[in-house]
């Protein structure tokens, strides 16, 4: 599935990630920002 682009971390942020590209839209360039923003907090 196309929204399945999750970045896969050892603690299980990847749900994280999935959740913010499903409630922004697969499009969204917020989906980006916001995941490199969880991931490198």
């Amino acid at each position: 599935m196309k929204w399945k682009k999750t970045v896969v971390v050892a603690d299980g942020r990847e749900v994280i990630i999935t959740s913010i590209h499903l409630f922004f839209g697969w499009n969204s360039s917020i989906n980006f920002t916001a995941a490199v923003t969880l991931l490198f907090r």
